[in-house]
């Protein structure tokens, strides 16, 4: 009957609707206006976020503590299918949240600096999860007695090194630190790239890996960060997302207006964890097949309402 035959249309076309908005929905959630939960409540659900190969979640820290107060860090954790690390921590971990800590794969320190290093801090981290500290030149005298040798991994410009299936390059910053560095995180197939507070330095034109992922300084409270240093890493680096990090929100949403068309901006929400569907490079193909799916369920509709086909 044609009646029947359009309510297997219909069914069809909800179906593929259904995967559609699936596919397309995490683009949204992204720009969603979200309130920061409770650090213990975050730490928590970041590690219980499933993720299948070739995603990967991340969870920017927020703002510094006590005399930081009202400047961004660049405090991130990030997790993969198969691992999960920690960068530049700093102390911005209340007890309750180091409390819902579970074992990490690694913690990495960018250099000394008190909105990026605490030694205290770092090495609750460790002891809580077990996890190896990859550091700086100038972290690593304040850390060598108080955490084991074996857990505790220099690391200058240029050095590469693989830990629990991780792999990370260091690479030279521009700071006014002790030999600070930037890193290339390499894990479960995706490359990450975390920024610092470093300006633009021309080895990031060298890299000739495919940066799925990045982590850039907009500026404040740093003396090299800057939007243009920033826009230059994103163009240097080509990465398929990029989250402005060390900077007011009117700078992270001023790099957006400056590189918005060459990479997918996600601006983070403080304890927010997130999920870029971007990440994936077959998402666009993927996104294409459910739109033609989509269509032509529809036109098969619109063919069985004009032809009084019956099945």
């Amino acid at each position: 009957m044609k009646s029947d035959a359009n309510k297997i249309a219909l069914t069809i076309l909800a179906f593929v609707g259904m995967l559609a908005f699936a596919t397309v929905q995490p683009i949204y959630s992204q720009i969603a206006s979200v309130f920061s939960p409770p650090p213990a409540i975050a730490i928590a659900e970041f590690h219980h976020t499933d993720l299948t190969e070739g995603q990967v979640a991340f969870m920017w820290l927020g703002e510094g503590i006590g005399e930081r107060a009202g400047t961004a860090s660049a405090g991130v954790m990030v997790k993969t299918s198969q691992h999960t690390i920690i960068i530049d921590p700093s102390n911005l971990l209340p007890s309750e949240a180091m409390d819902a800590m579970q074992p990490l794969d690694l913690i990495l320190i960018t250099h000394e600096h008190g909105d990026h290093f605490d030694a205290d801090t770092t090495v609750a981290v460790q002891e809580k999860t077990g996890a190896p500290v990859m550091v700086s030149a100038g972290v690593y005298p304040q850390l060598q007695d108080r955490i084991a040798e074996d857990k505790l991994f220099e690391m200058l410009a240029g050095n590469t090194e693989t830990i629990n299936g991780i792999t990370v390059t260091a690479i030279q910053s521009e700071h006014p630190s002790d030999r600070p560095v930037m890193y290339l995180i390499k894990m479960d197939g995706l490359a990450i790239f975390h920024g610092s507070d470093s300006g633009f330095v021309d080895e990031l034109n060298d890299i000739d890996s495919e940066v799925h992922l990045a982590f850039v300084p907009v500026g404040k409270p740093s003396p090299t960060a800057s939007l243009d240093d920033a826009a230059s890493m994103v163009r240097a680096l080509k990465p398929f997302v990029t989250v402005p990090v060390h900077g007011p929100f009117e700078e992270m949403k001023a790099l957006e207006d400056m590189v918005g068309n060459e990479t997918v901006i996600v601006i983070p929400s403080a304890y927010v964890v997130k999920v870029p569907a971007e990440i994936v490079p077959e998402f666009p193909f993927a996104l294409m097949v459910f739109i033609g799916a989509f269509v032509m369920a529809l036109i098969s509709f619109m063919r069985i309402r004009n032809l009084g086909l019956s099945l």
